[in-house]
């Protein structure tokens, strides 16, 4: 991995979690529940799998929703694990 690779990774994992963390204390100032945090994160994945990305060819789009589909999986449920953390804390 190059010099230049290794600042954009950690710039990514950076944002990655400045955004869970964000995520988190807006579900905890909203006073949402874990049911509800999980029903909107299930309901953003079905709305996500219902789009396309224009102009891509076919097998390429389905290939990069799919990865988009996984990352905000993935930001989601660090949010989620974020959020029972700050619960615990307080």
């Amino acid at each position: 991995m190059t010099g230049q690779e290794m600042k954009l990774r950690t710039r990514l994992y950076a944002m990655e979690h400045v955004l869970t963390n964000t995520m988190a204390i807006l579900y905890l100032l909203c006073g949402f529940t874990r049911e509800q945090i999980v029903e909107g994160h299930q309901a953003k994945f079905e709305g996500l799998s219902k789009e396309t990305l224009p102009g891509a060819d076919p097998a390429q789009a389905d290939m990069w929703m799919d990865e988009l589909q996984q990352s905000v999986a993935s930001l989601q449920s660090q949010a989620l694990q974020s959020w029972e953390e700050k619960r615990r804390e307080n």
